[in-house]
């Protein structure tokens, strides 16, 4: 059952932490790989190599990277869903957490799947994604494979807080 304090999350605050998302991993990517494969001289034997046709060559001078890339974004989609916040640095600036559909949090496993279900919501044309915006409960293909729902907090609930809280200092 649905928490007193939580809705489910819009599509469009969604969409907006997965920007914020991509572009830090975007950041990183640009930052530390890049001088990674460098140091690594992966890209330079690449580009030894001219007999090969020029996007064999390409593949091969950014397929470490891109390999490097979504490992990287499997374990920070992972780690930080499945972490006390329950939710990335775009979720967490966004005011979304991850649940469970028992409003609990989700384990590295259920977490990993769910970043891994991504992959199914891409593959389709991004159409995964966009099933959020006809669902009831704002749930894509990547959330109803990993059982799996985003919440942000009811603004009525930051409302009642604080008129508790300020009604309790009047009080002392």
């Amino acid at each position: 059952m649905l928490s007193f304090t939580f809705q489910y999350a819009s599509f469009g605050r969604r969409v907006a932490a997965l920007a914020i998302d991509v572009a830090l991993l975007m950041l990183v990517a640009a930052l530390l790989f890049e001088p990674v494969l460098e140091v690594l001289g992966l890209r330079a034997a690449s580009e030894a190599l001219h007999r090969v046709p020029f996007s064999v060559d390409i593949v091969r001078a950014y397929g470490a990277e891109l390999v490097l890339l979504i490992l990287a974004a499997w374990l920070y989609f992972s780690k930080m869903e499945s972490s006390r916040f329950q939710a990335t640095v775009g979720k967490r600036i966004m005011g979304l957490m991850v649940f469970t559909r028992d409003e609990s949090r989700l384990t590295f496993r259920q977490a990993s799947r769910r970043f891994w279900a991504k992959v199914l919501s891409v593959m389709t044309c991004f159409f995964g994604f966009f099933l959020a915006i006809g669902d009831v409960k704002h749930r894509a293909l990547h959330d109803r494979i990993a059982a799996s729902v985003v919440l942000q907090a009811k603004p009525e609930a930051f409302y009642s807080a604080e008129k508790f809280y300020s009604s309790q200092e009047s009080n002392i």
